[in-house]
């Protein structure tokens, strides 16, 4: 009965695993949309009318890539909160 036992304990254990890893990625990725509200939805808004050079600032390439480079800082972000919250109080979820 006891490789039965040890068997269930590790199936159990690589549950417990994936629920929280698929917790955490979903905290993760609410806290990166939540940060990325608090940036510009648009790339022009950075464009200075006293320049007569625009930079391409009003192309769907650089639309593109500037809201790639928001989506990957606010991630990183999000990972960082979620690792520091980890470490502090054992867990990911974010303290009140």
């Amino acid at each position: 009965m006891n490789p039965y036992m040890t068997h269930e304990r590790e199936e159990d254990a690589q549950e417990g695993k994936a629920a929280y890893q698929q917790a955490r990625n979903e905290w993760i990725r609410d806290k990166a949309d939540e940060l990325a509200k608090k940036w510009p939805e648009q790339l022009s808004t950075f464009a200075n009318p006293f320049l007569r050079v625009t930079l391409g600032l009003y192309d769907n390439e650089s639309q593109e890539a500037y809201a790639e480079m928001v989506d990957k800082l606010c991630v990183a972000q999000a990972t960082k909160q979620a690792s520091e919250n980890e470490w502090m109080n054992g867990t990911f979820r974010e303290v009140a």
